[in-house]
């Protein structure tokens, strides 16, 4: 079953193009439940609704004043949402792919609106390199020794980066960090 266009036209007899007609909402109702709820749905606060949202992969789409938009482009070979603001505006990341977020000791994950947090553990007085560098800025390096309670220890970050940090201590003891960026 086809959707036929202009149908019906104005100088239609409905009796012969009743059929086509029928058609015609047969296939706007297939293609609609795709991804809806029907428009008869028992539970009428669902009806016409989305049930899901598909995007296909593209670039930034161009929006103007008053219009956002939500789309799906491929950053390092996966399909990501992205929301655009208004007037060709900021390009925000909303989401990252599984498996570029981390549940390990040391790791990485992205939260929406193009944060990123790492966590991990370092020596005071060496260089930390992060697993993978931030790709704009690290904003904020936050450390807590893993020094014994009655130890007296002081540590604090001495220089940030994209890539990493370093940290100044007393003594050389261990300690645990969270970096903040985008």
């Amino acid at each position: 079953m086809a959707y036929t266009r202009d149908k019906p036209a104005a100088s239609d007899i409905l009796s012969t193009s009743q059929n086509d007609i029928k058609n015609n909402f047969n296939t706007a109702d297939t293609s609609f439940a795709i991804n809806h709820y029907a428009f008869i749905e028992t539970d009428s606060d669902l009806a016409g609704k989305h049930k899901y949202c598909t995007l296909q992969e593209q670039s930034a789409p161009t929006t103007v004043a008053n219009e956002l938009s939500l789309y799906s482009k491929e950053t390092d070979s996966i399909s990501t949402l992205f929301l655009r603001h208004e007037s060709a505006g900021t390009e925000v990341q909303l989401s990252v792919a599984a498996s570029n977020v981390s549940a390990a000791a040391a790791g990485s994950s992205y939260l929406p609106g193009g944060v990123i947090i790492k966590w991990g553990t370092g020596t005071a007085g060496t260089a930390v390199t992060f697993g993978t560098a931030f790709p704009n800025n690290c904003w904020s390096v936050n450390v807590t020794t893993q020094a014994a309670e009655t130890a007296i220890s002081w540590i604090y970050v001495t220089a940030k980066s994209k890539t990493g940090f370093q940290t100044t201590d007393l003594n050389t003891w261990g300690f645990q960090y969270i970096a903040i960026g985008n």
